[in-house]
């Protein structure tokens, strides 16, 4: 049986999403995904996009927060397979987030000391006969890390890619800490961590 934790070695808790108020602790924040903008009171809402897909009513909502909150700022794509809006007000943000969560989407873990994402590379899901899908597996990576103690709490940010393409895309990806998981000609899965 395992140990209760004292409160010096405990994790620091994730924070509520969607949030009732704009938080006042910058980790809190972060964790959600909000960082300050150059213009005064302005801010960028992240919101994490596992394996890069997004269902049609997925996208209807972005683009509904985007025209109601920021029309003449357009939806930012990441490289990670993030969505980002941009001049959010304070009071903007909670209604946005209470917004997305409606949609199945979360800003949890979109920014800050965690691990931001799981990446498929897009030749990576299932959309040839070539390679396997690998989205079902990103989604249980998700589910099973989502609720791993210090998750939120981690050294440095990090994600982690997949890749089932013979190229190994994932290498282009710059990140400070790198999980790989790539699939052999056997069709195995080789997982690697690494810094870059």
């Amino acid at each position: 049986m395992s140990q209760p934790q004292s409160s010096a070695n405990a994790q620091p808790a994730a924070p509520a999403f969607p949030c009732q108020s704009f938080p006042t602790e910058t980790r809190q924040a972060r964790l959600l995904g909000i960082y300050p903008q150059r213009q005064q009171g302005q801010w960028m809402q992240r919101v994490r996009i596992p394996g890069g897909i997004l269902s049609a009513g997925q996208w209807r909502v972005l683009a509904q927060i985007a025209r109601q909150f920021t029309p003449a700022t357009p939806l930012h794509l990441t490289t990670r397979q993030d969505m980002e809006l941009h001049d959010l007000s304070a009071e903007e943000v909670p209604i946005a987030q209470q917004l997305l969560a409606k949609a199945g989407l979360t800003s949890l873990g979109s920014g800050g000391d965690t691990l931001r994402n799981i990446i498929v590379v897009p030749c990576s899901a299932g959309r040839t006969n070539e390679v396997p899908n690998l989205l079902p597996l990103a989604g249980a990576i998700e589910q099973a890390l989502a609720v791993c103690e210090g998750i939120f709490a981690l050294p440095r940010n990090s994600r982690f890619p997949l890749d089932a393409s013979k190229a190994a895309v994932v290498r282009s990806f710059t990140t400070l800490r790198l999980w790989q998981c790539s699939a052999t000609a056997n069709g195995a899965f080789r997982s690697s961590g690494q810094d870059r």
